[in-house]
């Protein structure tokens, strides 16, 4: 198994959407990867929660 604890993933997006990006970023104090990485583990936080929110309780 890799001993690498994250991995790298490579994209494209258009131009616009990279300004876009990169304005969100430094108005956070954040690089543009930075806050690439910002914006998926919210992402997956979020549907995380979601799912949480949807599972019935417990039985008693």
């Amino acid at each position: 198994m890799n001993p690498r604890k994250s991995r790298t993933i490579s994209t494209s997006i258009p131009e616009s959407t990279f300004l876009t990006l990169q304005k969100l970023a430094e108005e956070s104090s954040r690089t543009a990867s930075g806050y690439i990485r910002w914006l998926i583990n919210r992402h997956l936080w979020e549907l995380e929660n979601a799912k949480k929110a949807e599972e019935p309780p417990p039985d008693q």
